[in-house]
């Protein structure tokens, strides 16, 4: 550990990825090394966006890993890549719901403030794979957070279509497989009174709990079937919808009281201008860019209002969904318009910023005597140069130490 802070602070380069295109931070999250992970984390140009041969960024890696300690290291330095795609369009809270990470999927959710409805390239949501797992306790975090129950994927599936479907979950007892704190699914289900003597297997309990959060029993799929379709045992399709008319009897009781509550206030506040706009005023809100409070900027046609206005003037993409962005709209309604005097000059300053860092890259493969050819032999001293040049060398052409030895090297 104390070697690694050594090399961090005398500037070595942390974001240098080996053969399988692994950074020292994707090793260090591998083997849970929590010391050499807040200390990567911590130095300012550690690039969280670099990937693995597998495409994984350091956020995915941590995610697929379960790392607790390095998802929210990361979160802190670079939140906007709480829902970066893999190439398959996997986001970190994919990773997490296929494996099982119910932690990394919490900090995820509640502290990367994530989009937990966004699809992968099968357009299966984080809800999908949860349940194709039986993962019983992500699956009820995941609803809980706002999941689309009845998303379907590119088969037309619902997470009930394929929760049912499952083999590998038709053997495991729901009973048998919860292993979390606090009142289990299956303890709940069965406090509803409807289970009777009936023995849900993992499948039927996450489809039960689904029907009871609002999952449609008769959604049909690709193939003209329903969830129910899929069940052979009668009792178990009786069950799901006693679960599913729970839901429906108990959204009537809430919008009948919606009602009420409505009417009563139509009656009590004094219908004065002040109380109007009080209403329709909206709350600064944290930019996701800046971490500055503002009234943030409405993106069409994402819908997302995440950062300030001038966070958004030169967003040509939604930086949480990777949308493109056709219109940037205020609190009032008014279009954000983009300051045509400032974005040249941007531009001119970016293109002097990369001709600048390509001169410099070029300089460091080229020799310095000829500045011809690439270099080729490196001194014991660090500087190097071709190989025609250095057989008349016995000095360094740059520091003047004596040529000890030649390490020759491929670029």
């Amino acid at each position: 550990m104390e070697i690694v802070r050594i090399l961090c602070e005398h500037n070595c380069d942390v974001n240098l990825p080996d053969s399988f295109d692994d950074t020292p931070l994707h090793y260090a999250i591998t083997a849970d090394l929590k010391s050499i992970i807040e200390i990567l984390t911590e130095v300012p140009n550690s690039d969280f966006t670099v990937q693995n041969r597998q495409g994984f960024n350091l956020l995915h890696h941590a995610a697929l890993k379960g790392n607790k300690l390095a998802i929210k290291k990361i979160l802190a330095r670079a939140r906007q890549l709480v829902d970066a795609k893999k190439e398959d369009g996997f986001t970190a809270l994919h990773l997490a719901a296929l494996n099982n990470h119910m932690e990394v999927a919490e900090i995820l959710i509640r502290e990367g403030r994530c989009d937990v409805n966004l699809r992968n390239s099968r357009n299966q949501t984080p809800l999908h794979l949860a349940v194709t797992q039986g993962h019983m306790d992500l699956v009820q975090l995941l609803v809980r957070e706002g999941s689309d129950v009845n998303a379907e994927d590119e088969d037309g599936d619902t997470a009930m279509h394929i929760v049912l479907e499952r083999q590998q979950l038709m053997s495991i007892m729901a009973e048998e497989q919860e292993m979390g704190e606090g009142p289990s699914l299956f303890s709940k289900l069965k406090a509803s009174g409807f289970l009777g003597n009936v023995e849900l297997n993992v499948g039927a309990a996450i489809a039960c709990f689904l029907a009871q959060e609002g999952a449609d029993i008769n959604y049909a799929n690709h193939r003209g079937k329903s969830p129910l379709d899929l069940i052979a045992d009668g009792r178990i399709v009786q069950i799901i919808k006693n679960f599913s008319q729970k839901f429906r009897d108990e959204q009537i009781s809430s919008d009948s009281s919606v009602v009420t509550c409505s009417l009563r206030r139509v009656h009590t506040t004094p219908n004065t201008m002040t109380n109007l706009s009080v209403a329709s005023m909206a709350a600064p809100s944290e930019c996701l860019v800046c971490s500055e409070l503002a009234l943030l900027i409405h993106f069409i046609p994402c819908q997302h209002s995440i950062v300030c206005e001038e966070c958004s003037r030169r967003m040509k993409k939604c930086i949480k969904c990777q949308v493109t962005i056709t219109k940037k709209l205020k609190q009032d309604s008014t279009e954000v318009e983009c300051s045509p005097s400032t974005e040249p000059m941007d531009q001119r300053k970016l293109m002097e910023e990369l001709q600048s860092r390509y001169r410099q890259m070029e300089e460091r493969i080229t020799c310095p005597i000829c500045i011809d050819n690439q270099i080729k032999l490196v001194f014991q001293c660090g500087h190097g140069s071709c190989l025609e040049c250095s057989e008349a060398l016995t000095v360094c052409p740059i520091c003047r130490q004596a040529i000890r030895d030649r390490i020759q090297i491929f670029v």
